[in-house]
């Protein structure tokens, strides 16, 4: 893909290399040649950077997004077990509750079923005393 920067360091370089050409002195021709082949290195060398720095942007761009929907989900997920860990201990306070009811009430009605049977035996032994006294 062509860049208007790169049509015009094109012509730039077709410009030098004719002017290059028409040097008539070679110490000073091969001295153009060498600075204009290190020129025409370091034109390259910034249009690559210039195309990593694009793509690695675009990239970072896409990364970003990832992270974000990442990130959502990891919200929503710590949310969910939030909501999930008030309800578990609810459900569990609802049932200590209703355990400690119920103990409770089998402790009261074993309690009153030991008093009618020591009642009931009572009131059989003073049956059998008064019988036997008959």
């Amino acid at each position: 893909m062509t860049t208007p920067h790169r049509r015009m360091i094109d012509r730039q370089t077709d410009e030098l290399e004719g002017l290059i050409a028409k040097e008539n002195d070679e110490s000073h021709r091969t001295l153009l040649l060498i600075l204009n082949a290190l020129n025409s290195t370091l034109q390259d060398n910034t249009i690559m950077t210039q195309e990593i720095n694009l793509r690695l942007t675009s990239h970072l761009d896409r990364f970003s997004s990832h992270l974000d929907k990442y990130n959502e989900y990891v919200n929503k997920g710590k949310g969910v077990w939030l909501i999930l860990m008030w309800i578990f201990t609810v459900a569990q306070a609802a049932l200590g509750y209703t355990a400690l009811t119920i103990t409770q009430e089998l402790k009261d009605h074993a309690f009153q079923i030991s008093a009618l049977q020591l009642e009931v035996a009572k009131q059989s032994e003073q049956h059998r005393f008064l019988y036997q006294n008959k």
